[in-house]
């Protein structure tokens, strides 16, 4: 194994651990292992599609929900593998039981919307997508950030907990840092906000969680930049 590939491993290995503790912080629980069916939640799927996908989609409830409220990209070889609720410390638990051992092409990263709900700090949150990254570079899958998704409060009071502000910081900190890596960015904001940058409301019942139409828009957008990545490496 090469040295910058080994270093990259031990260091993420080390995130991994901090990332177990900040999980038990935040969530206040007794130390012990995270419940088997979110380790376990997608077990039958990794084994069906382990060599068999081309890229992977990991994050929240905004990924979780896409089989359930929109077409999942039907037809094409990627895996969602997306826990509703998940804050950036429990995506990097699981990591490598949910994309590395498939053996990708590539990973999209959706993540840390979760983590301003909890007040995980954007130190913190920076340092396990940071980890994600490195993990899969270090295994040569490809590696593209996504923005998260504004909310809005026309139904109830969904920005409360996920000021506008915070949001931003941590979306442009999330560009910055894949422009500046060399991954890949998706910036599916204009295609779902409104003129103040807020969600749409055609595009959400309730101000957060995405419809059918939403998740075309998204469908949409990823489907250029792949074309357009694919375009490159040509």
């Amino acid at each position: 194994m090469k040295k910058p590939a080994a270093l990259l491993i031990l260091l993420a290995l080390v995130a991994i651990i901090v990332a177990g503790v900040q999980t038990l912080r935040l969530r206040r629980v007794p130390p012990c292992p995270p419940p088997r069916e979110v380790l376990g939640r997608y077990a039958q799927e990794n084994e069906r599609d382990r060599g068999k996908v081309e890229i992977v989609f990991v994050g929240d409830s905004v990924t979780d929900n896409w089989d359930d409220a929109g077409e999942f990209f039907p037809g094409l070889p990627y895996a969602n593998r997306g826990i509703l609720g998940q804050a950036t410390p429990e995506m990097l638990l699981r990591f490598r039981r949910d994309v590395i051992e498939l053996r990708p092409m590539a990973v999209v990263i959706m993540a840390g919307a979760n983590d301003i709900d909890l007040g995980l700090s954007l130190e913190e949150t920076r340092r396990n997508l940071a980890s994600m990254a490195d993990l899969a570079r270090a295994h040569e899958i490809d590696v593209v950030f996504a923005s998260n998704l504004p909310a809005d409060d026309y139904v109830q009071n969904q920005t409360g907990n996920r000021p506008p502000g915070r949001l931003n910081e941590l979306n442009a900190w999330i560009k910055g840092y894949a422009l500046s890596s060399e991954n890949g960015f998706i910036d599916y904001r204009p295609a779902v906000s409104d003129e103040r940058g807020l969600l749409r409301k055609e595009f959400s019942e309730d101000g957060v969680r995405l419809n059918a139409r939403g998740y075309a828009a998204l469908r949409e957008v990823f489907n250029q930049f792949d074309k357009e990545a694919r375009g490159e490496k040509q």
